[in-house]
């Protein structure tokens, strides 16, 4: 009888880690659906290498974006990289409007999260909750089994669509009015600001809205 227990135990146990990494679904395709955000990513995180439109993957926000809008996968477009919100509790730090003094003049910018653990964005919950990674640790070396539905991860920064922190105009001196981007580093699951907004560089990790 208690060997009985301890199989349905052990059986349950299973049961209950395939179910927390079943929310991604390999579609086939080159295409992974996450059920628990109604989006599908694509499988390649370095695609724009490997379909021969750049030569190493590393683009501008503008190049990422523009070669995103024309694709068509699968028989499937709408394909777009992450998009960023300013404000997301989980993260483990937050930036209040401020004076940024990093330029002669310095600007003040609306308050934003930032750092590690930041799991209100689509790459965040898909680095911590979905791949397994932890902070501070590189998601090729730290991750569960869901990483390996995935090909050509790169340990470095991933771009964001979107603004994380605006300049709200109001400057000391003469200046100009530069947003602030934002990007996702797969070395150490960080979310960290760039600016000026459009200077942003980085890999791109594409995705869709809804199910394939």
């Amino acid at each position: 009888m208690k060997s009985l227990i301890t199989t349905l135990t052990l059986s349950l146990g299973l049961v209950a880690v395939n179910a927390a990494q079943a929310s991604l679904v390999d579609r086939g395709g080159g295409m992974i659906y996450d059920t628990d955000r109604n989006i599908t990513w694509l499988a390649d995180a370095n695609y724009a290498m490997t379909s021969g439109y750049n030569e190493t993957g590393w683009m501008y926000l503008a190049d990422a974006n523009a070669w995103a809008a024309g694709l068509t996968i699968g028989g499937f477009s709408g394909w777009h990289l992450p998009g960023i919100g300013s404000l997301d509790s989980s993260c483990s730090y937050h930036m209040p409007a401020d004076i940024y003094s990093g330029t002669v003049f310095g600007s003040v910018y609306s308050e934003y999260d930032y750092g590690t653990g930041c799991t209100g964005n689509k790459m965040g919950h898909l680095f911590y909750e979905e791949l397994g990674g932890v902070a501070g640790q590189d998601i090729a070396t730290t991750h569960n089994a869901n990483y390996n539905l995935f090909q050509n991860v790169q340990s470095q920064y991933y771009l964001f669509n979107g603004v994380l922190s605006w300049d709200l105009g109001i400057h000391p001196g003469p200046g100009e009015a530069e947003n602030k981007g934002a990007h996702f580093s797969f070395y150490d699951g960080g979310l960290y600001p760039v600016l000026p907004y459009d200077s942003n560089q980085g890999y791109a990790l594409l995705l869709r809205v809804g199910d394939v």
